[in-house]
């Protein structure tokens, strides 16, 4: 077991002392009141707030635990110890996005949503193709506080994937007082985060009219190899507010470089079945060679293929995701009457990043042979090299003799730069911005909410290959782009998507009388999807594709998505609640990989979505009791709510011949847990795997009373121990996980 020590002080400058400001999301922005009880706008000064918003169950973090946890720590490392939370990660901050994996009450990261001040981030698909995570969004030390809805997200909740609950991050507002404020941690593996912010406090003229800008730096060194994980990020938000209306202003960018340590793959033999050594050869660490480009080719033959007894647990040079994100939005939340608020919001978002892979030729052949040897289309199939099969004569190959192939293998070996490595990039571009707006009218027993969001995405995924040039190996780290430094030496493919997206919702919330207020309302959900491939792949270079990769549209449009639920007080201390909702999550229009219907390896598949396919939904039960009692007058207070959460769940089956429905039964429940030192990590609560057309609807109960537990249905990674203790007025010590834990996952 390794552990990391790290050290965080702090210092903070004012003029006069004045807590930050938390933005919380107003009835005018949301469509939703705040969480039961009106949590405190100065969400950085209170406690962890188990609460509700009206009908649905939803647990707020402020800014002060969350800098417990760990200085820096991201949003959704943050929520990882609520009831039916589950958040694994390779380093302590959480902010590897590669090896990460989130489930809320058995739904997986990409079927829930996530906003950050309202503004839609995407369904946090690794290779994301329409948003980014909330630590790119916002810095830590900028969070005012997370609000996790773990049932069914707001009717107004900017997504397109939340079949289950909601991760919405708010960033804090500029505090009133001049102020800098200046955090530094350092720690062993030469951990360093530095962080400063910069207040200008009320600059006077009409109305209150304040900003910040702010930086962070951060870098730690992995625990098992040379790499190096960390980037700048900035801020800067301007806040006007006046009897009219208040104005916000808000700019972030992120710049992330994170070297990553390759998956282990487990081989579970059939029933009856064996495994040879080699199937059943699992390290427990797979760390790259970088930057010891020797003994890499050392390790490899002349021929680029890796030693044949690790079998796919080969270790590469190196692998890396390099992102930059820029994000702005401008949001105006105007006070029409006493009664009436309107709130209109416009953001843009560009990304560009690449995932980056240099490895051994040899495990890559089947792809750079059709490309680099030119006779490949005259070659035998028979006779065409295979997997970690550079230079090999394949067994029943008779029109080339072992010599021959071993010619053809090392002129592919000088063809990718002579060092017997390749390098693998998905590189990306996200151009997306939006618009919502929501109008929310105070009618006495009636409150009325109007709303909508509309977003175009233009997004491109090129899949590339360059050479590892053996008399330049500084054009081949995992801290630089292959594309700034060289040409690739060929482009396998690029999907181009462009997709609008409209949501629309109204919801009414009617006190019936004192003790019972129903709310009830609808919202739709509808997708224009046009994907295509300017450059697809050449024959045999993509494993199972006879032809070339599926174009076309999908217009999935969904115009009546519908939320019912009532409260009933019983002495205005406790209250029992109930939701039941449906949603829907739209087919990713992504075209690098995954399960989209563009990767289905057919148009006849791809015209079987299109024509008969509907994408995934759910029905979504809430019930439960809350309190809030206050004691020893006024000096403790005490919020607690026990909940049950079931969920019905379609999805798509992928098929040559028909895309069909399929319900997927959600097998895990989880009961409430709030230690801060973790010993270990449950076993992931759901597997993604697609059920038999046969299999049953079956309905899952959740009570959140004590401990999460899951049914284990894959393994699972488990982090070392990780602890943390703060002293908010002078030092904090913490103790987190190894930057790298066992990696699980490869892009």
């Amino acid at each position: 077991m390794t552990v990391r020590h790290t050290l965080r002080a702090t210092v903070c400058a004012a003029v006069l002392a004045a807590p930050a400001q938390a933005q919380d999301r107003t009835p005018s922005a949301t469509g939703e009141n705040a969480p039961e009880g009106n949590a405190p706008e100065n969400a950085g000064d209170g406690s962890i707030l188990v609460t509700a918003k009206q009908t649905r169950s939803a647990t707020a973090i402020p800014a002060s635990e969350i800098q417990k946890i760990l200085p820096g720590v991201s949003p959704l490392k943050a929520i990882q110890t609520l009831p039916g939370v589950l958040y694994v990660t390779a380093d302590p901050w959480g902010n590897n996005e590669q090896n990460a994996q989130i489930f809320i009450h058995g739904f997986a990261g990409n079927q829930l949503g996530y906003t950050m001040d309202g503004i839609p981030l995407g369904d946090q698909s690794y290779g994301n193709y329409n948003g980014l995570s909330p630590q790119r969004a916002v810095i830590s030390e900028n969070v005012g506080r997370v609000v996790v809805a773990t049932g069914a997200g707001d009717l107004a909740t900017a997504s397109n994937s939340n079949l289950g609950g909601t991760v919405e991050t708010y960033s804090s507002d500029p505090t009133q007082a001049f102020g800098v404020t200046a955090n530094q941690t350092a720690g062993s593996y030469n951990t360093s985060r530095t962080f400063l912010r910069l207040d200008t406090g009320n600059l006077g003229g009409g109305g209150t009219n304040a900003g910040y800008v702010s930086v962070a730096r951060q870098k730690a060194k992995a625990w098992d190899f040379n790499g190096w994980q960390g980037g700048w990020q900035a801020n800067a938000k301007f806040v006007h507010d006046d009897a009219v209306g208040k104005l916000t202003l808000y700019f972030d960018y992120n710049d992330m470089t994170q070297p990553n340590e390759d998956a282990t793959v487990f081989f579970k033999p059939s029933a009856g079945g064996t495994a040879t050594p080699v199937q059943l050869y699992t390290p427990y660490t797979k760390p790259f060679f970088y930057s010891d480009f020797n003994g890499y080719r050392s390790y490899i033959n002349a021929l680029g293929n890796s030693p044949a007894a690790q079998g796919g647990n080969y270790r590469n040079y190196y692998s890396d995701a390099q992102r930059t994100d820029y994000l702005t939005y401008a949001r105006y939340d105007a006070r029409i009457a006493d009664n009436v608020t309107l709130s209109n919001s416009i953001y843009f978002h560009h990304n560009d990043g690449a995932g980056v892979v240099a490895g051994p030729l040899g495990q890559s052949i089947t792809t750079a042979q059709p490309y680099l040897d030119p006779n490949y289309a005259s070659l035998p199939a028979n006779c065409r090299f295979g997997a970690n099969g550079n230079g090999v004569r394949p067994a029943a190959c008779t029109a080339l003799t072992d010599a021959q192939a071993a010619a053809r293998g090392a002129a592919l070996v000088a063809a990718t730069g002579g060092s017997g490595m390749i390098t693998r990039t998905t590189e990306y571009r996200i151009d997306r911005g939006g618009a919502i707006t929501a109008l929310n009218m105070d009618l006495g027993d009636h409150q009325i909410e109007l709303g909508g969001w509309f977003e175009h995405n233009s997004t491109t995924q090129w899949r590339r290959w360059y050479a590892v040039p053996a008399g330049n190996p500084g054009l081949s780290t995992p801290y630089i782009r292959p594309l700034e430094v060289m040409q690739p030496l060929f482009t396998q493919y690029q999907g181009e998507a462009r997709i609008n997206q409209l949501q629309l919702h109204v919801q009414d919330t009617w006190r019936v009388f004192e003790p019972l207020l129903v709310q009830f309302g609808f919202k739709t959900s509808a997708q224009w999807a046009n994907g295509w491939y300017p450059v697809q792949p050449r024959l045999g270079s993509l494993s199972g594709l006879t032809g070339g990769l599926p174009v076309g549209k999908i217009n999935t449009l969904k115009w009546f998505l519908p939320a019912v639920g009532a409260t009933w007080d019983f002495n205005g201390h406790e209250e029992a609640y109930f939701n039941v909702q449906k949603n829907l999550r739209q087919y990713q229009a992504y075209l690098a990989g995954g399960g989209g219907p563009w990767f289905t390896g057919s148009q006849t598949a791809f015209n079987a979505f299109a024509n008969d396919g509907k994408p995934e939904s759910s029905w979504t039960y809430e019930a439960g009791l809350r309190t809030h009692r206050t004691f020893g007058g006024g000096r403790s207070t005490i919020t607690a709510s026990i909940s049950a959460t079931g969920c019905w769940r379609s999805r798509p089956i992928r098929a040559a011949s028909r895309a069909a429905r399929s319900p997927a039964a959600l097998r895990s429940w989880s009961m409430w847990a709030t230690c801060a030192p973790t010993a270990s990590t449950p076993p992931s609560p759901c597997a993604s795997a697609v059920p038999s057309p046969s299999t049953t609807p079956r309905r899952t109960i959740s009570p959140n009373i004590g401990a999460t537990i899951a049914r284990r249905r894959r393994a699972s990674v488990v982090p070392p121990i990780a602890a943390s203790a703060a002293f908010w007025w002078s030092v904090a010590w913490s103790r987190p996980a190894a930057s790298s834990c066992r990696a699980r996952r490869n892009g």
